[in-house]
């Protein structure tokens, strides 16, 4: 017997993941588990919808740390962060990730030694050693590594982080990395051509071989799967129907932006009365100052993205957020606000969307909304390329299926 496990590590990863889980488990004679091990997402409504459609076919797993484990977490943060205003760096690693024993415990129930085939498929990640430790608790069984893209690469620029000052990642992490996996998913092929332009080595054969390496789309955002979001994605009841809705989608100032220029532009907002302006921050823990009092603006941390897209007018955005593709596929009139930051993203580069270089063009695009003179820039050729892998002839969903049934 033939056994799937996925192993999620927080909530954009979820999001990717989720469709592959659903279309998978649409066969019943597939045993597939999930083991959430750093964040608990069985309240998400990805996952109450799997549950409902699916649910007989999976096995769940989640990892809850103890009280006392809790505590000393939150004090290393809070270290941390004193540590980081004091210019000393990060001192102490945050251990968020499953015990060995619980790790162990898993696999007990999973039934690991009873399978013919154990297939494990991980999001994309470099620097967590999760995947070393199930490997190491795989010894001796037939099972096979995914690397699974958490979403499209929608930064052009591989240096996209402010600490990052080389152009090539850290060459011993990256052979390590690439030599634990079997397989590489992918979701675009210009991920690889940028991928082997910026991030491998020059002086090694980094590449893995191309049969190892799998183009597959971007399921998340295929029309298939996001027939299904709009089912599960809850309705936001609209304040002041009379007025335009603009959504902002914000990333971590960590990503090369310019922090003092975001809090201007978000000040410029609060001049024009007759929008409202629904702030999203960061899904992982970006907080923004609460000093924006006007009535037109509201900072929203609990609704989902896809429930603010489909309520928006407008999309407003900066950096190279994949939620801008959902945006994209459904026709919304979106905007980047490209003097935020440093990074050169994929919309611009396929002129996907309105792009404004600088605050005038900001306040030249507000008025030109509320005078209703804006149309949507067509974005079917970055879609085609990013999401459908550069043939939307051929279903996203079944592309996956095919590859993980035959492993």
């Amino acid at each position: 017997m033939k056994k799937y496990v996925f192993f999620i590590r927080e909530y954009n990863d979820w999001d990717n993941i989720a469709p592959i889980i659903y279309y998978l488990a649409q066969d019943s004679s597939l045993k597939i588990s999930i083991c959430f091990y750093k964040t608990d997402l069985r309240h998400t409504s990805q996952f109450k919808y799997l549950e409902k459609n699916v649910g007989q076919n999976l096995q769940v797993f989640y990892f809850s740390p103890k009280k006392l484990l809790s505590i000393i977490n939150f004090s290393i943060r809070v270290f941390n962060k004193f540590s980081r205003i004091l210019k000393l760096g990060k001192i102490f690693n945050l251990d968020k990730s499953v015990p060995e024993k619980e790790l162990a415990r898993w696999f007990e129930i999973i039934k690991t030694k009873e399978c013919s085939r154990i297939v494990v498929i991980f999001d994309r990640m470099l620097t967590d050693p999760i995947y070393e430790r199930v490997r190491y608790h795989l010894q001796g069984m037939d099972s096979i590594l995914v690397s699974c893209s958490h979403g499209s690469e929608t930064c052009l620029n591989r240096m996209k982080y402010i600490h990052q000052m080389r152009r090539a990642q850290n060459t011993t992490e990256l052979l390590k990395y690439l030599q634990s996996f079997e397989y590489f998913i992918v979701s675009d092929y210009l991920e690889l051509e940028f991928d082997e332009k910026f991030s491998f080595p020059k002086q090694h054969d980094s590449l893995p071989d191309k049969s190892r390496v799998k183009v597959l789309g971007g399921i998340r955002y295929c029309q298939d799967w996001l027939n299904h979001v709009d089912i599960f994605t809850p309705k936001i009841e609209k304040k002041n129907e009379d007025k335009i809705k603009v959504v902002f989608f914000m990333k971590k100032f960590a990503h090369n932006v310019f922090k003092d220029e975001v809090y201007r532009t978000l000040e410029l907002f609060t001049l024009f009365s007759d929008i409202d302006f629904y702030i999203k921050p960061h899904t992982r823990g970006m907080q923004i100052s609460s000093k924006f009092r006007a009535s037109n603006i509201h900072i929203d941390y609990e609704s989902t993205s896809s429930s603010l897209i489909n309520m928006a007018d407008v999309v407003f955005f900066y950096g190279g957020t994949s939620i801008i593709l959902e945006s994209l596929a459904k026709k919304k009139l979106t905007v980047c606000i490209d003097y935020l930051d440093c990074n050169r993203n994929l919309y611009d580069y396929f002129n996907a969307c309105h792009t404004l270089k600088c605050r005038d063009d900001l306040c030249f695009f507000l008025d030109s909304i509320i005078a209703g003179k804006v149309n949507r820039v067509p974005a079917e050729k970055l879609l085609n390329e990013i999401v459908y892998a550069r043939d939307s002839s051929v279903s996203v969903p079944d592309r996956y299926i095919n590859f993980f049934k035959n492993l």
